[in-house]
């Protein structure tokens, strides 16, 4: 073993004791997990250069967006998943277009409804990955930490208690503001969805139903237009529920949190160079790099993961539940050794939330400094060791 293979051994037991991720810089990780299929599918005899004026313009519209649009004819031969797009939604009349999630959820996009089939298409192809929401998500996606959307439900009473839950948790998270393990910057932001009906894509993309019965929705988007956590709806939206998330998103890569939720679904959105720039200088390091991707895609595969598909709130979870299942797994322990008291149950807005309920808070600096010093002491001895003994021999 030579000096400089000593040096990366070195240097390989140091960087392996930290992450120089949060969760909030995986988010804007494109990890190829996020995108979303357009099926299209044209047969109109009164236009039979249609197909390919209607896929010049998709790929024009849907230009750095999370969206890959592909076009057919109807009569032809079909991918599986275009022919099960038409099969399950039961589409007789084209031109027409589906959107498929990750996860396989069909949304169709009308385009019989006007006379120009062409005209409608831009329109309807624009709003696939544009909004008025979206556009304020653009707007604060990199200098602010994340964003809470808040889609009311048409009750004054439920929609304001869910407001001042938001606002609550934003309260406790500026108390622990200053003690992240990076600079996150700006505080959260609160947008408020009032006419659910002007953001059907976006909402649907989420898995929230335009359609209110007087209960609030809360998702908290962050990086490049990830959710992290469930959405709550109704009484599910608690200040302690809220504030896990929150604290969550600027966690090292290092704590307990289920890797699922470094994974949540992604809006369709447009992300183009101005904000790929802005990412690259605001977080210090470069999403696209492959080596970025390699490094987080490695950090998701290691830690705690819910099984694929699973949705623990539906399964009759408590979101308070499932980050204390987590923070279990973090051994909490006293100054004096001993381990933490369990706190009480904090289901109530207004009683004090137990500090267990919570994402486990960023580990101090100094220990994992000291620690790096030991491993780096140690491996440099053994290394040392080995040289030496190399010389002795020869």
């Amino acid at each position: 073993m030579n000096r400089r293979t000593a040096f990366l051994f070195l240097a390989g037991s140091i960087s392996a004791l930290f992450c120089r991720f949060t969760v909030r810089d995986v988010a804007y990780v494109d990890l190829g997990d996020g995108s979303f299929e357009l099926y299209g599918f044209v047969a109109d005899p009164r236009d039979t250069e249609l197909d390919g004026r209607l896929e010049r313009l998709s790929t024009a519209v849907l230009l750095d967006s999370n969206i890959d649009a592909r076009w057919f004819d109807p009569d032809g031969e079909l991918p599986r998943e275009a022919a099960a797009s038409l099969r399950d939604l039961q589409i007789q009349q084209f031109p027409t277009a589906v959107l498929a999630r990750p996860d396989g959820e069909l949304l169709e996009i009308d385009l019989t409804a006007g006379a120009d089939a062409f005209e409608l298409a831009g329109e309807r192809l624009t709003a696939l990955v544009d909004s008025p929401v979206r556009r304020r998500f653009r707007s604060l996606a990199v200098e602010t930490y994340c964003m809470v959307l808040l889609v009311t439900g048409g009750d004054a009473v439920r929609d304001g208690a869910a407001r001042t839950t938001v606002e609550a948790a934003f309260g406790r998270l500026r108390d622990i503001w200053d003690q992240m393990p990076k600079d996150v910057g700006r505080p959260p932001e609160l947008v408020e969805v009032t006419e659910p009906g002007n953001e059907h894509v976006l909402l649907w993309s989420l898995d929230i139903e335009t359609e209110r019965d007087g209960e609030p929705a809360v998702a908290v988007l962050f990086g490049r237009g990830r959710r992290i956590g469930p959405v709550l709806e109704g009484a599910a939206i608690t200040e302690t529920a809220l504030f896990g998330i929150l604290n969550a998103a600027g966690q090292s890569c290092e704590c307990e949190l289920d890797r699922s939720w470094m994974r949540g679904p992604r809006i369709p959105l447009r992300w183009g160079k101005a904000l790929k720039a802005r990412a690259v200088e605001r977080l210090g390091f470069d999403p696209e790099n492959p080596r970025v991707k390699s490094e987080i895609s490695a950090l998701l595969a290691r830690g705690p993961s819910a099984v694929a598909g699973s949705d623990p709130l539906r399964e009759g979870l408590t979101i308070e539940e499932m980050l204390m299942a987590y923070s279990e797994e973090a051994a909490v322990e006293t100054e004096d050794g001993a381990p933490a008291k369990a706190a009480p149950n904090a289901g109530e807005r207004d009683a004090p939330a137990p500090a267990s309920t919570a994402p486990p808070p960023s580990r101090p600096v100094w220990p994992r400094v000291a620690g790096a010093l030991g491993a780096a002491f140690l491996a440099s001895l053994v290394a040392g060791a080995f040289v030496i003994g190399r010389k002795r021999r020869a």
